[in-house]
């Protein structure tokens, strides 16, 4: 499998979960390849950049300037911005700053107590 299909694939995964657990998400179509057509996976509250290894492996390169790029899309949009990664493997790894980090977790504890 290529880079693209993985994304691609990837990006659906993202989509399908998002929308069955969380929220109605979708994958933003050519989302690299033009520059209005920004994030990879977007829902009413969030804005994604999904990166993942076409095989699987042990490890994974996330770079700043990933962050700073699904920070600056989602703030323009006023969505929480997380970045998603996979080692290859199916399985993706959610991260988000530590604002809105603490910001969701106050939210859930709230509602669970």
């Amino acid at each position: 499998m290529d880079a693209r299909k993985a994304s691609k694939k990837q990006e659906q995964r993202i989509s399908k979960n998002m929308t069955k657990y969380v929220e109605p998400a979708y994958v933003q179509k050519a989302s690299g390849a033009m520059f209005h057509k920004k994030s990879d996976v977007i829902s009413r509250k969030f804005r994604i950049e999904a990166k993942t290894k076409v095989k699987p492996s042990k490890s994974i390169t996330l770079k700043k300037e990933y962050f700073e790029k699904i920070n600056r899309e989602a703030w323009e949009t006023g969505r929480i911005p997380v970045l998603t990664f996979s080692f290859g493997d199916g399985q993706d790894y959610y991260v988000l700053d530590e604002h809105d980090f603490m910001r969701i977790v106050g939210d859930w504890v709230g509602q669970v107590e």
